[in-house]
């Protein structure tokens, strides 16, 4: 443990955050997933 870098790993784990906070927005912005929810629901609730 003495050659454990705590800022090296904080940094490792803010990137790591924002890299899949990033991807989740891309995802979500050009996979238009609100839309093939919406969708999905709107024939569940339909065939109810």
């Amino acid at each position: 443990m003495r050659g454990f870098n705590l800022n090296a790993a904080s940094c490792a784990i803010v990137g790591l955050f924002l890299a899949t906070w990033a991807g989740a927005l891309l995802v979500w912005r050009y996979g238009h997933i609100e839309e093939k929810w919406s969708a999905r629901l709107a024939t569940r609730h339909n065939a109810l």
